[in-house]
């Protein structure tokens, strides 16, 4: 099984609790599909880089951000991406497919990245 990580770009239109319940919807529909592991990255309002125009066809400056990284075969992406395609409140949305678990999300080994007092990493010679 490989690593997705899905982020989606909700319309800002939604109160808290509606956004909360499409996350809920969707991490749901990834664990019923066999996703394991799933960590979810909630970062709120932000800026959009452009606008979207919603499905009631005025225009969003902004929108809810959350990423949502699990390992999962194949073919649960492509069901969750469906229902995506399908939900109105959902103005963008990406999933990214990793070989292996992503840099940034691996545990830290506190022994192997300890600093000496001149800042320099391990022994030199």
């Amino acid at each position: 099984m490989s690593w997705y990580e899905t982020a989606l770009v909700l319309d800002p239109r939604l109160e808290e609790e509606g956004i909360n319940q499409r996350v809920q919807r969707y991490t749901d529909l990834l664990a019923a599909n066999g996703a394991t592991e799933l960590r979810i990255d909630r970062r709120g309002m932000r800026k959009l880089a452009y606008n979207i125009k919603g499905k009631d066809g005025e225009w969003r400056t902004q929108a809810d951000y959350t990423f949502v990284l699990y390992q999962a075969p194949p073919t649960t992406s492509k069901e969750v991406e469906r229902q995506l395609r399908l939900d109105e409140d959902v103005l963008r949305y990406l999933t990214v497919r990793y070989e292996k678990l992503p840099p940034s999300e691996k545990p830290h080994d506190d022994e192997s990245d300890t600093d000496d007092a001149d800042g320099s990493v391990g022994e030199e010679e």
